[in-house]
């Protein structure tokens, strides 16, 4: 298993750059870094001068960069950049927050993972996911990985089975807890997906971030086999139950559905694999999309199984591809599936995951309803301002409604584990919404 690492302390961007201060509008600021990546810049510099780069002098650096490049665009949301110093090395990531950041008492994140030979920019504007996020209200990270020293081309790669001697497991852990701590994400609402080598580094962060990552979607990713014992991943045989979607084309020339021998498992093997850990029950149910576009050479196929968080949209005919996605990238190979969307349908498997109810902080501090006894152990009380007719529903803190009422003023919670949950209220003309501790 890949070691972890701890983040340093830095100084944080400004709430300008970092979306930590409330939006007052919905234009988007891109940060477009177009010449050469901040961490080119300071390996660079290390170089030159011969000593490590300061904090401080980093922070200003990057602040600079960042200020240099901006520039308006007419989507919603906004894209920052920002790093983290794993074992002395800065990695580079992108983060898009949705528009009306930070309205939310809590927001679900997704750590989208670039192909090999590609980058966070390309992936970006390739997969489109921004547009989607946007409007699910997911926040997005893009980790930028590391040049392969063997490779002629310096293409980016991730060490996803001990191929490199840089460790993502600990950056991604890394970027998950930033998130967490600075951002508002849900630590219960943190998944992974991943395009082609990015896909296989899913497979990796959804075996040793098992408490972190809480499902994956990997479209054209391979999991990798162990050539020592030929079976799958060593450190994934300890791995509990995860959602998991899989989008493949039956005709990938890379990463073949069929698998390749002591290097990655067929989807089949993959899909029984994850079938084992969530316990699914026998069989699955098979339906055949709309062929929307019949001159992409290619259709989509569903199968969901059953009692399981699993899905595999399996595209018969289709290439190395990231179906629905904008232009070409140097290592797509149709045909390309564009019957569908992959990045509406990673953020809608995410999403029914916690069918969440969202709730926006200025809910949470209205005293136009009143709760007692709060904390509570059996019952509580509920005053509302008026005597409309009234819904509540009771969250937990990942959004799933544990609870439903019509027109009560006296709710059993008896049955409740202790913990913090969310009393929303639900009125013709306004909702409201408190806190409540259950012990």
């Amino acid at each position: 298993m890949l070691k972890s690492a701890t983040t340093p302390s830095r100084k944080p961007l400004p709430a300008s750059l970092s979306g930590d201060r409330k939006k007052t509008n919905y234009i988007k600021l891109t940060v477009n870094i177009t010449s050469m990546t901040i961490k080119n810049i300071l390996y660079r510099f290390n170089k030159r001068t011969n000593k490590f780069i300061s904090g401080r002098v980093k922070f200003y650096l990057l602040f600079n960069i960042l200020i240099i490049s901006m520039h308006f665009d007419l989507h919603a949301g906004v894209v920052v950049t920002d790093s983290i110093e794993i074992s002395g090395t800065y990695r580079i990531y992108k983060l898009f927050l949705p528009s009306g950041y930070p309205n939310l008492m809590s927001y679900p994140a997704i750590i989208n993972l670039h192909a090999r030979c590609s980058n966070m920019d390309e992936h970006i504007t390739y997969t489109n996911m921004n547009a989607v996020a946007d409007t699910a209200q997911f926040i997005v990270a893009y980790p930028l990985g590391l040049e392969d020293p063997n490779d002629p081309f310096n293409c980016m790669d991730w060490n996803d089975n001990g191929r490199h001697t840089w460790d993502d497991v600990a950056f991604v852990s890394a970027l998950i807890s930033r998130l967490v701590n600075n951002n508002k994400v849900d630590s219960n609402r943190v998944f992974a997906c991943g395009f082609s080598r990015g896909g296989f580094m899913c497979y990796t962060l959804a075996c040793e971030l098992e408490q972190k990552i809480k499902g994956i979607a990997v479209v054209s990713g391979g999991f990798s086999i162990n050539p020592l014992i030929n079976s799958l991943r060593y450190s994934c045989q300890s791995v509990g139950s995860k959602p998991v979607l899989i989008i493949h084309g039956t005709m990938d020339q890379d990463v073949n559905y069929a698998g390749y021998p002591s290097q990655f498992a067929s989807v089949d093997s993959v899909l029984a694999f994850w079938e084992n850990k969530n316990s699914c029950l026998m069989g699955s149910v098979f339906s055949l999309l709309p062929d929307y576009n019949t001159s992409d050479g290619c259709y989509a196929t569903q199968i969901n199984y059953n009692n399981c968080r699993m899905k595999h949209l399996k595209i018969i005919g289709g290439g190395h591809s990231w179906p629905g996605s904008q232009g070409n990238i140097l290592i797509e190979i149709p045909p390309k599936n564009l019957d569908i969307n992959a990045s509406a349908e990673i953020c809608k498997f995410f999403k029914e995951q916690f069918n969440t109810t969202s709730i926006k902080a200025e809910q949470l501090t209205s005293i136009d309803i009143s709760i007692s006894p709060n904390p509570a152990n059996t019952e509580i009380n509920i005053v509302f301002p008026s005597s409309e007719n009234t819904g509540i529903e009771i969250l937990n803190v990942m959004g799933q409604v544990i609870i439903k009422a019509q027109n009560k003023n006296k709710i059993d919670i008896s049955n409740l584990t202790n913990g913090l949950y969310y009393i929303l209220v639900k009125q013709e003309q306004n909702n409201y919404a408190k806190k409540l501790i259950k012990q």
